[in-house]
């Protein structure tokens, strides 16, 4: 057994590094970067430096390779944008730090050779995909290559041999490719047969992903093929770079070579253990030494792995000791604290195995450290963050569902013995957990069960009275309790089991009909507010809940208009406008004072953590299991270097919850039984209806099977920056492509981005502002004066469509919010009724019409869209991102995010079949 060289690496001529700026030590090493240096591909006139956190980040990828201590890195609140762009710009610091020449040697110049080479693992498909928006200036790396090349040439002279040897001729390539990106901005001669007259402005700059080529395997996965394909392609294909003389593919070959590539990242796939010791063995790993191994064990990086992520670090490290020449440190990466924990406790178990006569530092367990990302974007700007403690907040918590901890062990305790009966215990397990995440729910709501569903079939239902199927899953029972039904039928032998389970999940329903825990805090919340003059905020868990407790406040209540005197008190929203609402709040002259959180998430939690000191008073309304979480995750990073700006508060909110500690559970139970997911997703449907024709099952490495018609879309990763996505039929894709899998999180963030026409928001916004002015003009102190003004129009002008019952539907019609933007149109249900309503209050005869066409009948029709119609709609977006950025005023940060989350969904299709129909059904 090998043990790892114990100092600084002479790799690169690397020292030690020092601690960042924001853990207490002196100027950090990569604050170089923090000058303008980069662009976004949306907005390349823009020049941006790296964020406080990526350099943060960078300091201790830094100090890993540099003293060879391995490390565990928590990123709070959110994980970094991307792994490899930290492998890009340490790179890039190396090049931009390091003299290039070195006065030795009996007097002659040597020259340096900066070098890194990082091991990715687990490696997915689109590990360097994210890079594509990032932009970096031509003249700086053009210039760093033209300074080493100007310093080898000197360095050949006084000592009188060639510097260009086997293990510096890929750097000799990189630099010559490099000193003619200044001609990036002249475009090719000919290009497809045809001459090109610009070079746009986000071209004549190379991003970090033709920089800094990746190594994949091959398709036999044994090898490390050449990777001179992405090296500076889009300059190459795209500007005149290499017309004149200069072999550019002869270069890209050399300079991206896997074995003396002087800037390189490997990437080990996670899935299969067979692939790791072949790659381990490869001449282009054990030639040079691995300066850092980095472990994503973020979310992605967790999910690539499967659920026994653990036991797979623990072998695929046990084959890198056995297989390397030098074992190198480790950095962990991960934005959870329970996973920081047992990562740490794995890498800890591995040095004391192999530790003997180490030093006292590589006997030590591997290093925690955090990395709070405030601003977690991989460019950000110089500008400084602060770094003074944050005071601590007044916060209450409450306990509103104790009576469910019986039903949450049954269900814990049941999804593992479901889990051992393969893939129909799987699914029946699914099935377990979604019913008790239907109780938790209902337990959440502000009114009764039954309540939200009247609301739901007034204004969500369509002209059939059909709810949208997501809507149905979550908010009626009926779904829930068939598919246990089902779940009893695909496990025989755990069928009584989860029948009783049924029925107890039907007893607790039942006592939710009408009122629920929180709709009973609630009322007490909103009768103090009502004698006070204290602005609030209540943030609920979802838009629905929103409308629910909307329809309740419309509603009089012993004779009192509640909405009205709660109007200039109270702001109701939903968890995903809950950082709107606080910077609104906060740049108010008289601003919130109480803050009610509904079953709020981790990241709601995180978010009010973050935020600038307050005199406000947050409430926390939720269940045992989740607040259970939340102090699990916040225990996780107490103590923790680098976090000490939020540690007062963290300290302050678990002091709170330590005083319900006997009412919470063992955390760590819900999180090592994960919820199942669908793992078929089904795109073969349209508006709803069943397809009976043939059908293409795609299996891809993320374990789903993703079903298509055969002339459907599926969108292939490329290596084309220009286009990173290319269409292709169903029924062409091959085993081995890169293919984009919409996982459920993100089919519902980008159902919600794009599930309506381009100017179908503008137009439902413009019929909002007009009913919003309009019921300024109506006679009437409150809304339900309004409202009764109106309808008394209505019953005058057609007494046979409208009746007094109708007063809710109008002060509904009337309550609108010119702000939201959650596509659901405040109006009447049919065209008839609408027009009237809308030449009541004055809206303009040539709008009435052209706002239901465009607007809120275009709204329903695709609120209640699936399958086929909504996977056409984002094609667009996927097809050319930087467009779509560059078009998006006020939303560039929110689609570069869902950017993300879209590459981070691309898996390998690793098998393909026909399933032919038949009478019946369908076989293969």
């Amino acid at each position: 057994m090998i043990d790892r060289a114990v100092g600084p690496t002479t790799q690169g001529g690397t020292a030690t590094s020092k601690p960042s700026s924001s853990m207490g030590g002196p100027a950090t090493r990569c604050d170089v970067l923090l000058t303008p240096l980069f662009m976004r591909a949306g907005a390349p006139d823009e020049r941006l430096g790296i964020g406080i956190a990526t350099r943060d980040m960078l300091d201790v990828l830094a100090s890993t390779a540099g003293r060879n201590l391995d490390t565990v890195l928590i990123s709070w609140p959110d994980r970094p944008q991307s792994q490899f762009a930290l492998h890009c710009l340490e790179a890039l610091r190396r090049q931009l730090q390091i003299p290039t020449r070195e006065k030795g040697n009996g007097g002659s110049g040597a020259c340096t050779v900066p070098t890194l080479t990082t091991l990715y693992f687990p490696g997915r498909p689109s590990v360097g995909a994210v890079t594509r928006n990032l932009l970096l200036d031509r003249e700086v790396v053009a210039d760093i290559s033209r300074r080493r090349l100007t310093s080898h040439a000197e360095a050949e002279r006084l000592s009188g041999r060639s510097w260009d040897n086997p293990d510096t001729v890929s750097l000799y390539a990189w630099d010559l490719m490099m000193v003619r990106l200044r001609d990036a901005i002249r475009p090719p001669s000919r290009r497809h047969g045809t001459r090109r007259q610009s070079v746009p402005v986000s071209v004549r700059h190379p991003r970090l992903s033709e920089l800094f080529p990746i190594f994949e395997p091959d398709e036999a996965g044994t090898d490390y093929p050449t990777a001179e394909a992405r090296l500076l392609h889009r300059m190459r294909n795209w500007t005149a770079l290499f017309e004149e003389g200069v072999p550019a593919d002869r270069l890209a070959e050399m300079a991206a070579d896997p074995v003396f590539c002087p800037f390189r990242l490997f990437t080990i796939p996670g899935e299969s253990p067979k692939r790791w010791l072949p790659l381990l063995r490869t001449e282009a790993l054990r030639k040079r030494p691995i300066d850092v191994v980095m472990i994503d064990l973020t979310r992605r990086g967790r999910d690539a792995l499967g659920v026994d992520w653990g036991k797979r670090l623990t072998t695929f490290l046990d084959h890198l000791d056995a297989n390397v020449v030098v074992a190198p440190p480790t950095l962990v990466i991960t934005e959870s604290p329970f996973v920081a924990k047992t990562a740490r406790e794995i890498v800890s178990n591995r040095l004391r195995a192999r530790r003997r006569g180490a030093t006292a530092a590589e006997r030590s367990p591997a290093r925690l450290i955090g990395v709070l990302t405030e601003d977690g974007a991989t460019l950000g700007g110089s500008e400084s963050q602060s770094t003074s403690p944050l005071h601590p907040l007044n916060v209450s918590v409450y306990l509103k569902d104790v009576s469910l901890m019986a039903l949450r062990d049954m269900t814990l305790g049941a999804v593992r013995e479901l889990q051992e009966y393969g893939s129909d215990g799987l699914q029946a397990s699914s099935h377990v957990r979604r019913a008790y995440g239907f109780v938790r729910r209902a337990v959440g709501l502000p009114c009764g069960l039954r309540a939200a569903q009247m609301v739901l079939r007034r204004d969500r239902a369509n002209e059939e009275g059909e709810i949208p199927e997501t809507l149905a899953s979550q908010y009626f029972e009926a779904k829930v309790l068939a598919d246990l039904s089902d779940a009893a039928a695909r496990v025989p032998a755990f069928a009584q089991q989860i029948l009783a389970y049924g029925e107890l999940i039907r007893r607790f329903l039942a006592d939710l009909q009408t009122s629920t825990p929180i709709s009973r805090t609630l009322d007490k919340l909103l009768e103090e507010l009502t004698r006070k003059s204290t602005k609030s905020i209540i943030v609920l868990p979802s838009a629905e809940a929103v409308e629910f407790l909307e329809a309740r406040l419309a509603a009089d209540r012993n004779g009192q208009d509640l909405s009205l005197r709660m109007e200039d008190k109270v702001q109701i929203v939903s968890r995903h406008l809950l950082g709107d609402a606080l910077r609104q709040a906060a740049q108010r002259s008289s601003g919130v004072k109480r803050v009610a959180l509904v079953q709020p998430r981790l990241e709601e939690v995180r978010k009010v953590l973050l935020m600038p000191d307050t005199d406000a008073t947050f409430l926390l309304l939720d269940d045992a299991a989740g607040i259970g979480l939340v102090a699990a995750d916040l225990a996780g990073i107490t103590g923790v270097p680098g976090l000490e700006r939020v540690a007062e508060r963290v300290r302050s909110l678990l002091d709170q919850i330590s005083d319900r500690q006997d009412q919470l559970p063992d955390p760590s139970l819900e999180i090592d039984v994960p919820l199942p997911i669908s793992r078929t997703l089904d795109f073969t449907r349209d508006e709803g209806q069943r397809y009976d024709g043939p059908i293409v099952e795609l299996t891809v490495s993320s374990s789903f099977k993703v079903r298509y018609r055969p002339n459907s879309d599926a969108l292939l990763l490329t290596d084309d920056d220009l286009q990173p996505f290319r269409r292709c039929h169903a029924s062409e894709v091959e085993v081995g492509s890169r293919m984009l899998v919409l996982s459920p999180p993100l089919m519902e963030r980008l159902r919600k981005t794009f599930a309506r026409r381009g100017n179908t928001s503008a137009v439902l916004r413009l019929y909002h502002d007009e009913v919003a002015s309009a019921r300024e003009r109506i006679p009437g102190r409150s809304r339900t004066e309004k409202a009764r003004h109106v309808l008394n129009m209505l019953l005058r002008a057609d007494g046979a469509r409208f009746t007094d019952s109708d007063l809710d539907n109008v002060r509904r019609w009337l309550a609108v919010d010119p702000t939201a933007d959650d596509g659901v149109p405040n109006a009447p249900r049919d065209l008839t009724r609408y027009r009237a309503f809308a030449k009541a209050i004055g809206i303009q005869p040539a709008l009435i019409d052209t706002l239901w066409r465009d607007g809120i009948h275009i709204s329903r029709r695709f609120n209640i869209s699936e399958g086929l119609g909504f996977h056409r709609r984002y094609v667009h977006f996927l097809m050319d991102p930087d467009t779509t950025l560059a078009k998006a005023a006020g939303q560039e940060e929110e689609l570069a995010a869902l950017w993300r989350d879209v590459l981070d969904d691309v898996s390998l299709v690793v098998g393909s079949r026909i399933i032919e129909p038949k009478k019946g059904g369908i076989k293969s």
